[in-house]
């Protein structure tokens, strides 16, 4: 959710700045300027899905392992040693 918000504020940000460039254009002009020159010059919006991707992965990773724990726990408890 935090880097969503960052991501959206560094648009934000840039639409702000290309109003005072480029005023008389419309709003959907200056979003799609604002995206293309945060792709092109900062490489930002790489990096936020960079760290998306890595966050995406963590998180399947981390929910596969909490359903093999749910599995195992099901399963009954072989003794450690068995009867004779």
């Amino acid at each position: 959710m935090r880097l969503w918000m960052l991501e959206s504020d560094n648009i934000s940000h840039e639409i702000r700045k290309q109003h005072l460039q480029h005023g008389g254009e419309t709003s959907s002009t200056r979003a799609s300027l604002a995206v293309r020159t945060l792709a092109d010059e900062s490489r930002s919006l790489d990096l936020y899905d960079r760290y998306e991707g890595r966050f995406d992965r963590q998180f399947v990773r981390a929910h596969r392992r909490l359903e093999e724990l749910r599995r195992a726990r099901q399963q009954p408890i072989l003794p450690l040693y068995p009867s004779k």
